[in-house]
């Protein structure tokens, strides 16, 4: 899903505790952010304009870990979410819309 938040620059953060297992650019996604949250489940953060944490890192829920923007395929400025089973491009994408309306 794209969430548009409070704009360019503003803070992005890790819906749960995990491992941080790519942090960088994608020419799709942008700049980007993949967590591993260690039960399972991933999370993908595009389109950033900046990211603030390092492959490896463990971050906790409510963490900043990048800054929204408008990077790699995006057409304005906004987060691009992601939940995924497994590991973004070999598990399973799932709709996080009732994950987020819980």
């Amino acid at each position: 899903i794209d969430i548009s938040g409070t704009g360019c620059g503003s803070n992005e953060y890790a819906s749960n505790n995990g491992t941080v297992i790519a942090a960088g650019w994608r020419n799709d996604y942008g700049y980007h952010v993949i967590i591993n949250h260690n039960n399972g489940y991933s999370t993908l953060y595009g389109h950033m304009s900046r990211v603030a944490v390092k492959v490896g890192m463990t971050v906790a829920r409510g963490q900043v870990i990048g800054y929204m923007g408008n990077t790699g395929d995006s057409y304005g400025c906004h987060l691009h979410f992601e939940i995924w089973k497994g590991i973004p491009f070999t598990g399973t994408r799932i709709n996080p819309l009732p994950y987020l309306m819980r």
